[in-house]
């Protein structure tokens, strides 16, 4: 395994590579992108660019595999009833989530944005679905029909939050939005009301 320098050099023309390709991206569609393109703008041969990547189809790839790996779980293992016990306590894993969100701003703006690839929008609610199931098995909640849509909503909304946040480069911290992500998910308490609600016969 290469170390040291000169995997240094490789890791910063294979940035190049991608930081080139997503500026061509981000103003055109990716049939539109020529490997000529990228290499000009990165300033590296194109026998270069064939060393790490077989077409631009392979660096968009490689972006979305890393980004997908590099956001990892959302939420970290508890015991249930925490929402409860500390509303306004965001989870540490929640703070390193938009922490990465934060840290490769551009890229997601690009990639979520309305001309982005919508492939990888699609993995990354699939991604936090899963783990946002998880969190609620953890809190004892019951998998019927509600939780489904109750997932859906908090999923969604997460996902709009982030992109907000991201988008208007405000000046709110990881930890405050974490806050925010953790309010957006009802309680076990709250889910149960509705759950009892939706069953009451309405007055005759």
């Amino acid at each position: 395994m290469q170390s040291g320098p000169n995997l240094e050099k490789q890791e910063r023309t294979k940035r190049r590579l991608e930081d080139a390709f997503m500026a061509l991206y981000k103003k055109n569609s990716i049939e539109k992108i020529t490997v000529r393109q990228v290499v000009e703008l990165a300033g590296v041969t194109r026998s270069t660019f064939y060393a790490y990547y077989d077409s631009v189809y392979g660096v968009l790839e490689a972006i979305e595999e890393d980004l997908q790996a590099g956001l990892g779980p959302y939420f970290e293992q508890y015991s249930g009833g925490i929402l409860e016990k500390a509303a306004l306590k965001p989870f540490d894993s929640n703070v390193k989530w938009f922490d990465y969100c934060r840290a490769h701003r551009e890229y997601l703006l690009i990639l979520l944005g309305p001309n982005g690839d919508p492939s990888f929008g699609y993995k990354l609610r699939k991604r936090l679905k899963v783990d946002i199931n998880r969190m609620m098995d953890e809190d004892g909640m019951l998998n019927d029909n509600l939780r489904k849509y109750v997932v859906e909503y908090v999923t969604g909304a997460t996902l709009a939050l982030m992109y907000y946040w991201l988008e208007n480069d405000d000046n709110l911290s990881a930890e405050e939005i974490a806050v925010g992500a953790k309010l957006i998910r009802p309680s076990k308490i709250v889910i149960e009301g509705m759950r009892k609600d939706s069953k009451k016969q309405p007055d005759l």
